[in-house]
């Protein structure tokens, strides 16, 4: 069961500043997390999910930029907006109350150190006791369900799976009450994929901890999730259930999404989704989806639908569905 909103995101806006264009990444997105609750974000690549996910612990870099919006984050027995935090507390709160498992699990260790010694780095920076730090080493790898044995190893001695694993065992090191994993899982085969996503489902249950789960997979975070949200040109077109998405999405990207993944059931063809998605350097002032949908008509070509409650915790932007 999931409990009282831990996180609250509100009208976030990212805008990425280049030379000769502005890309406006992530749009007026608004979402919530509650505690003890996995959240899906998906969505093709270019659709702004790891630009979000950024935002949630401040850390979009230059020449991005968040010109708009709040992350509220109320874990901490107080009511905090992250993007308000001085560079001194966000070094506090990081790790400790909201951590990320980055994507690509090579590019997150450093080569030149053991994994015992980047890990107790994360705990002594918080100022976790260097003795017991070193402890908790084995206890937070043995957590990531990897052998206690590879904390003398450097990066490259290890698998891509355990590489991920111990990217997880970083990622817990301050006992954060969120864990946001982005693309946690790509690259990887299918079995580890699988452990991976297990090991998130064992950690939830036993630590309570609240996972923001980002991948363009929809198939996979539907073995995760209890909620998802479609994001599609930086913004958000669709959220739900897991059960109410997958048997009755609403917005027509969706369904393509879900057309797309591949089928057991024999003469089934998979299906893609033609087109590309618009320039987010230009001013949108139509559905963004318009050029691509099978289901357009005049007035998706005209304004930007906004997003409409259509169901129990169930919403959509889409001009089907708008008054």
């Amino acid at each position: 069961m999931t409990g009282s909103t831990l996180m609250e995101v509100n009208n976030v806006n990212v805008i990425y500043e280049l030379k000769e264009r502005n890309i406006k990444a992530v749009r007026n997105v608004s979402l919530t997390l509650r505690e003890g609750e996995i959240i899906g974000i998906v969505g093709e690549s270019g659709s702004g999910k790891s630009t979000l996910a950024m935002t949630f612990l401040n850390l979009v870099m230059s020449p991005g930029r968040i010109t708009n919006g709040s992350i509220i984050y109320y874990g901490n027995r107080s009511k905090t907006d992250v993007l308000k935090l001085k560079p001194s507390d966000l070094r506090r709160f990081r790790w400790k109350e909201i951590s990320m498992i980055f994507q690509g699990a090579m590019n997150s260790l450093n080569p030149v150190m053991r994994i015992e010694d980047q890990i107790m780095d994360v705990m002594i920076e918080h100022g976790y006791d260097p003795s017991d730090s070193n402890r908790r080493v084995g206890e937070l790898l043995k957590a990531a369900g990897v052998s206690e044995k590879i904390r003398s190893s450097y990066q490259h001695e290890l698998s891509g799976g355990m590489k991920q694993r111990v990217n997880i065992a970083m990622a817990l090191a301050c006992d954060p009450k969120i864990l946001i994993a982005d693309e946690a899982t790509t690259a990887l085969d299918v079995l580890i994929q699988r452990l991976i996503l297990l090991r998130l489902l064992k950690l939830k249950e036993e630590r309570g901890i609240s996972i923001v789960f980002i991948t363009h997979d929809v198939s996979l975070v539907a073995n995760i999730a209890d909620r998802i949200y479609v994001m599609y040109a930086g913004k958000i077109v669709e959220g739900a259930t897991v059960d109410s998405l997958f048997e009755e999405p609403k917005h027509p990207y969706t369904k393509a999404l879900l057309n797309s993944i591949p089928s057991l059931e024999k003469g089934k063809a998979i299906r893609g989704i033609p087109g590309t998605p618009p320039d987010l350097s230009n001013d949108i002032k139509y559905c963004p989806f318009a050029e691509r949908c099978p289901e357009v008509f005049q007035r998706c070509r005209e304004e930007e639908p906004g997003l409409v409650t259509v169901g129990k915790d169930h919403i959509v932007s889409c001009h089907l569905y708008s008054k």
